[in-house]
C-alpha cells in the first residue's frame, strides 16, 4: 500500500497557492506534522551494508487525504476564468486543524513534573499574519472567507480590510 503521508520540502521553494501539493506541504510545515528520520542505518549483519532508516510520522499525524479535505474546505474557487481556478489557504487550514485538535493541551502535569505550551491563539495568530502574504497571491477582487480566532470578534489578521468577504460553498473538482 502506498504511503498516505507525504512531505517534500522542495515544494516550498516556489510559493504557489494554486498547487495542492504546495498547500499540503505548507500545512504540514505549520503543524509540525513532519516525518522524523533517524540518522544512520539499520545494520543487516556482519559485512553487509546498512539499510537506511524509514521515516517515522508523529503519533497523531494526519493523512494526505485528511489534510486535502480540510484544504478543500478552506479553498477559494474563482469561476470567472475558463477553466475555473482554485486557490488554497494553507495557513487557514493549519489554524483550523490545530485549534480543532482534541490532543492539544495547554498545560499538563505528570509525576510531579509540569509542562506548558504557548497559547494556541498566539500561535495561530502568527500563522494567519504570515499567511496574509499568501492571501495577497489570490486576485484582490476575489472575496475571501473570514477566519475568526476563538474569543475574538474580528478576522482582521486574515485579510485586507479593503477586500470584500463572502462565503460560497460549492463542490470542488478533483476532491
Amino acid at each position: 500500500m502506498a504511503d498516505d503521508r507525504t512531505y517534500d520540502a522542495s515544494l516550498l521553494t516556489a510559493l504557489n497557492v494554486e498547487s495542492r501539493e504546495f498547500a499540503l506541504t505548507w500545512t504540514r510545515t505549520l503543524l509540525r506534522d513532519l516525518p522524523e528520520v533517524e540518522t544512520g542505518g539499520v545494520p543487516l549483519g556482519p559485512g553487509q551494508p546498512a539499510r537506511p532508516r524509514a521515516a517515522t510520522w508523529p503519533e497523531f499525524s494526519l493523512t494526505d487525504q485528511q489534510i486535502g479535505a480540510a484544504l478543500a474546505l478552506d479553498a477559494v474557487l474563482d469561476e470567472r476564468p475558463a477553466p475555473p481556478r482554485l486557490y488554497y489557504r494553507p495557513h487557514v487550514t493549519a489554524a483550523r486543524l490545530y485549534l480543532g485538535n482534541p490532543n492539544l493541551w495547554r498545560s499538563r502535569a505528570v509525576d510531579g513534573s509540569s509542562e506548558s505550551r504557548r497559547d494556541s491563539s498566539e500561535i495561530v495568530g502568527a500563522w494567519l499574519s504570515q499567511g496574509a502574504g499568501l492571501d495577497r497571491m489570490i486576485p484582490a477582487d476575489l472575496p475571501l472567507p473570514p477566519f475568526v480566532l476563538p474569543g475574538t470578534d474580528t478576522d482582521a489578521a486574515t485579510r485586507d480590510p479593503e477586500r470584500p468577504v463572502s462565503v460560497v460553498v460549492r463542490a470542488l473538482p478533483g476532491w
